[in-house]
């Protein structure tokens, strides 16, 4: 049951960063990056701080849902960079062949 948090930390970034990419808004994935990796520093170093279950609690959260959540921003971006650009090839080769 403990998996299913960092499977939707994961997953539900990436759906949503493929569609801002197909949609053509890089700035925006670029901003929820950014405010991702900000929340995994703002862990690591609250985890620091605190000893015991606190300290463990922030540490958690920074590994395992900032990290899977990052990781699935970029890979919805690789996703939707490279269905971007098979649609442009073949937009190309349409317009060529007519």
């Amino acid at each position: 049951m403990g998996i299913l948090v960092p499977i939707a930390a994961l997953i539900l970034p990436c759906i949503l960063t493929y569609f801002i990419i197909r949609a053509g808004n890089r700035a925006l994935v670029i901003v929820i990056l950014l405010a991702l990796a900000a929340s995994m520093v703002w862990g690591i170093w609250k985890a620091q701080q605190y000893t015991g279950y606190d300290g463990l609690g922030y540490a958690l959260f920074a590994v395992l849902m900032a990290a899977p959540a990052i990781l699935g921003t970029l890979l919805g971006w690789l996703m939707g960079w490279i269905a971007n650009r098979r649609t442009r090839a073949g937009l190309a080769r349409r317009e060529a062949s007519e």
